[in-house]
């Protein structure tokens, strides 16, 4: 039925084509039947632009490079994407993070499970990634993580100065 329509649009005006994709329902009833049109006809073109104020994301913050931490609907999903084609490079849950034009340091919690009690056990994770290359080192423990940091040569002043808040 819509191609029928979309062929004799064309070829009619505009009250012709009403006439035959609007049934004949008395005044009240073309009048509700136009505006439906109009309103998914524009709907249908011009629903981008609406996207982003019903999709939010909870945190979002770019770094260097093309990197960036985000999270989608709540911190809890706080991860580090590179640029493109890399993508999410470290997962949920970033915590707290720090960087250079060089150097990116993360600290992760990811959820490992939960007890009996619904509690969630959480373990932290650490890593550098290098800008230039892209390499990432981690997941790493305390120790490996200030090993790793001496041998890069990571400046001592690059901390952990923002937190996923």
């Amino acid at each position: 039925m819509l191609l029928t329509l979309v062929g004799k649009v064309s070829s009619m005006s505009t009250h012709n084509f009403l006439r035959h994709a609007v049934p004949d329902q008395g005044r009240t009833g073309r009048v509700r039947g136009v505006l439906l049109i109009i309103i998914l006809l524009m709907g249908m073109g011009s629903c981008c632009w609406l996207f982003p104020f019903f999709v939010g994301v909870a945190y979002e913050e770019d770094l260097v490079a093309g990197y960036r931490v985000i999270a989608g609907d709540s911190i809890q999903d706080a991860v580090i994407e590179g640029p493109d084609p890399l993508g999410e490079i470290i997962g949920p849950k970033v915590t707290s993070y720090g960087w250079n034009d060089d150097f990116i340091v993360a600290k992760q919690n990811p959820v490992l499970g939960w007890t009996n009690e619904n509690v969630a056990l959480y373990m932290t994770h650490w890593f550098i990634i290098e800008v230039g290359s892209a390499n990432v080192h981690g997941p790493l423990t305390k120790e490996q993580y200030i090993e790793v940091r001496q041998r890069l040569g990571v400046p001592p002043d690059l901390t952990f100065t923002r937190n996923v808040e």
